[in-house]
């Protein structure tokens, strides 16, 4: 290993962070002489480089992060409901600040008002979303598994923060698809109405598949 690298968050008015729209990020690569581990603890720098990530490529790669964290998660075997759980809560909790339904908002909502054509970066940021969703979906079934009776509100408070973060993010996926010329699969009421029945779903502990939910207004 002789290549380190680390990051450093700015914005343009100078503070470490701020609001999402503004949120940059710096990576600096160094390169040093000789790969480590070696007899001396320090060692040169030989070469150094630095790539600044623009606001929603900071937020994509949030969500790459999240995304592995949950897929990880899911897979781990023997299973942990705890850690399973605190992953979950730390991902799509309400709680959580500039979360993944924020990230929908900032970046993705407005194109149809706009009448503007989305750029590559948010094509690449509604398939992280829709990725991430799937891998919670994937989670939540694992959990409810996993899960015992005395555990089963802490459960249902997961399913509403998920539900939350669905609400959030398929409204603007859905006009993200009709800016890039897309038909409509469905209309506002109809979201609505898919909406409703996967809350009832959900609080049944009955889980659709994916077919069967709010996928088919992002597909």
């Amino acid at each position: 290993m002789k290549r380190f690298v680390y990051a450093t968050p700015f914005t343009p008015g100078g503070k470490a962070y701020g609001e999402l729209c503004e949120q940059c990020k710096r990576k600096t690569i160094l390169t040093v002489t000789t790969h480590f581990p070696y007899l001396k603890t320090r060692n040169r720098v030989v070469a150094r480089k630095q790539i600044v990530l623009s606001p929603i490529e900071v937020a994509i790669e949030d969500i790459q992060k999240k995304t592995l964290e949950v897929a990880a998660a899911t897979a781990q075997e023997p299973p942990d409901a705890k850690m399973l759980q605190m992953v979950l809560q730390g991902c799509i909790g309400t709680t959580v600040n500039q979360g993944p339904a924020e990230v929908a908002v900032v970046f993705l909502s407005g194109l149809r008002e706009q009448n503007a054509q989305p750029t590559r970066l948010q094509h690449k940021l509604r398939l992280c979303l829709k990725d991430f969703q799937k891998k919670c979906l994937d989670a939540l079934r694992r959990n409810k598994n996993l899960i015992g009776l005395d555990q089963r509100d802490y459960g249902a408070g997961e399913k509403l923060s998920e539900i939350d973060r669905e609400i959030g993010t398929s409204h603007c996926l859905e006009n993200f698809n009709s800016n890039m010329g897309r038909k409509p699969k469905v209309s506002q009421k109809e979201v609505i109405e898919l909406i409703e029945k996967h809350i009832h779903r959900l609080a049944t502990n009955d889980f659709p598949p994916y077919g069967d939910t709010l996928w088919k207004t992002m597909s």
